[in-house]
């Protein structure tokens, strides 16, 4: 029975990362989690790309069993800020560790998030994306969560960095320099402007941070943007007489991002955005540099944060990012909308997938990237395979059992 969770200790694993790197030619399972529902048989791999999945290993290379254990695609987390002492704002050289910890939890692809930063931050960001190295869970692009928010919507993000909407797109921030999400406020001025550059230069748009109306929210759908961050949080909401960004995206087609930590949403909330949008609801972790450690205090950009195990918050209270994975996410959506594995492993599979227009990722499939997951029942991370290469393993390099 997979059950809630919330606390950073469930990260705790005695795997170990493969120093060097392992090509997958195929892996047996009863249970192989495809578009269709689950199969048995094999995922085959021919270099970075699934081959056949289902029936016999057609593909020649080293074969692993994983008999006892469920096949999965791997995870990919849109909004990561940290995890196990790093936090990015303040780190970008720890780009690569924080991407090899990642796949002890699933992910396999990611987009790096940065709070709201100076210019400077943000091409140094772009800078380490340019060089990053293999091993670890592919960074696809980074998301910029500002610094074009609303100083009333700030959240955690530290106020002074926050920037008016410019006359132009800065240079560099687009889709070919390694940008693939922006989160901002819709109605600032210049903001209509600024989704359809971004737009046009290839990078995915979300409002977020926002005191935006319903309507500015459709007018921002319109100029391209085609998403929510972190659905109700730092943003206005379901007035029933203001409707706000929540209910402007509810009421809409756009994806929306979600922390399921048992916190940022409430339960109930939670279920009535997976009845009204389980087709475009992407679960995203929020993580930040608390992750995976033990109650302390660590960092979210230029604000100090403090932890209590279950959450990382400032010192009046506010939350500031969260301290759960991506694979708790997943566990906490089973409990709290009684959603079946398969619908549950789409919010943070496929579905993001799509969101950011990451064709041949998210699911298992003839001629997708050999992303993929080994878990049991529980959804513990037994290995993870990036690119048809196994980088993490529980118990080393094909101990699986």
């Amino acid at each position: 029975m997979i059950g809630a969770c919330s606390l950073s200790s469930k990260l705790k694993t005695t795997g170990s990362h493969m120093g060097e790197l392992s090509p997958v030619g195929s892996i047996r399972s009863e249970q192989i989690l495809t578009p269709e529902g689950w199969v048995s048989g094999a995922v085959a791999i021919e270099g970075s790309t699934i081959s056949s999945v289902g029936g016999q290993a057609t593909s020649k290379g080293r074969e692993f069993d994983a008999s006892e254990f469920r096949v999965i695609p791997g995870l990919i987390d849109l909004q990561v800020n940290g995890g196990w002492g790093i936090d990015l704002a303040k780190t970008p050289h720890r780009f690569d560790e924080l991407s090899r910890l990642l796949t002890q939890v699933g992910v396999t692809a990611w987009l790096p998030t940065l709070v709201t930063s100076a210019i400077e931050k943000r091409h140094a960001a772009l800078d380490v994306f340019q060089h990053a190295e293999p091993g670890g869970a592919t960074a696809l692009g980074w998301h910029f969560e500002g610094p074009w928010i609303s100083p009333k919507r700030a959240g955690a993000h530290y106020p002074e960095r926050i920037e008016s909407v410019p006359e132009h797109l800065p240079a560099r921030h687009s889709a070919e320099a390694g940008l693939a999400l922006v989160t901002l406020a819709p109605e600032l001025p210049g903001a209509m402007r600024l989704i359809a550059e971004l737009h046009e230069a290839g990078v995915v748009v979300s409002c977020g941070h926002s005191n935006a109306d319903a309507k500015t929210i459709a007018s921002a759908l319109e100029q391209g943007a085609t998403m929510g961050t972190h659905l109700f949080n730092a943003m206005s909401g379901l007035d029933h007489r203001s409707p706000g960004v929540a209910a402007g995206l509810l009421d809409s087609d756009a994806f929306v991002g979600l922390i399921v930590d048992g916190l940022h949403v409430d339960e109930a909330i939670v279920r009535l955005v997976w009845k009204l949008a389980s087709d475009r609801l992407v679960l995203v972790s929020d993580a930040m540099a608390g992750l995976g450690l033990d109650d302390d205090a660590a960092a979210l950009g230029e604000s100090r944060v403090f932890l209590d195990g279950r959450s990382a918050r400032l010192a009046d209270g506010t939350l500031a990012g969260s301290v759960i994975s991506l694979r708790d996410a997943v566990r906490n959506l089973m409990q709290f909308t009684n959603c079946s594995l398969a619908d549950a492993l789409g919010a943070a599979t496929s579905t993001p997938a799509r969101a950011i227009g990451a064709t041949g990722r998210g699911a298992l499939a003839a001629g997708n990237v050999a992303d993929l997951v080994v878990v049991d029942d529980e959804l513990e991370v037994i290995a993870t395979v990036v690119g048809g290469q196994l980088v993490y393993s529980r118990g080393g390099d094909g101990a699986w059992k």
